[in-house]
Formats: structure tokens, sequence, C-alpha cells
């Protein structure tokens, strides 16, 4: 795979960071003796025993959690398939459980199904 205009050996890739590198001085020290800023951190306590609250493993399987992980399936649409939009979203629990899992029509012709990432093909997006 190759960028016309840009360099595609490690000897051009060099050759143009050297001559970036004079260009820009990114050789030279600066001979500023100011420190840099750095934006001073704020810390908010947290509380431990909520979030390990939070965190537990229910033995029920039907016990709610307050912590959910979405997942959403995407296809190629446009020109040359590059472009994403949404195939599928699935929504489950900390245990695993499904809480909510369907099939989106995507509004353009899709043009790669990435099957093999998504596992998204046509006949389950009949009717989505």
């Amino acid at each position: 795979f190759v960028l016309f205009g840009y360099p595609s050996t490690s000897s051009e890739i060099s050759k143009n960071w050297n001559v970036i590198s004079k260009q820009k001085n990114l050789n030279e020290k600066t001979k500023s003796k100011k420190t840099r800023q750095t934006p001073k951190c704020k810390l908010n306590k947290l509380n431990i025993e909520k979030i390990e609250e939070d965190l537990s493993i229910n033995e029920s399987s039907k016990s709610k959690s307050r912590i959910v992980a979405l997942d959403c399936e995407m296809v190629g649409v446009g020109e040359t398939g590059e472009e994403s939009m949404l195939a599928r979203v699935s929504l489950l629990d900390y245990n695993g459980n499904v809480l909510y899992d369907t099939f989106v029509a995507p509004t353009e012709p899709i043009i790669d199904f990435r099957t093999r990432y998504s596992g998204v093909t046509s006949k389950l997006l009949v009717g989505a």
C-alpha cells in the first residue's frame, strides 16, 4: 500500500524527518528557563464502597446491576464502503444478560457488511 507524496521507505522517512527537524529547529535546545506549566489536577473523593457494590457480581442472574455494556456493529456504506453506519445495537448487564439486542436498517446502500468482524449478514437485516 503506497500513499503518493508520502515517504515509503525508512531512509525516505528518516531523510524527511532530518529536513523538518532542521527547519523547525527541533534539535536545538530552548534557551528559555521557563518551566512548562501543567494544569493542576483536581481529585474527587471516591465512594469506594459504592463502586464495589456496583461492581459486585450478583448471584442471581435476574438481579439488577447499574453497570451495562453497549456494543454497536457497523457496516460499510458510501462509494467505497469505508464510511460506517450502524447495523446492530446490543446492551448487556454486568452478568452478561442481554438487555437489548436489535438490528438496525441502514439508511444508505451497504457496500461492505464486514461480516468477518460484525457478524452482520444481509439475511439478518431483512425486516430490520
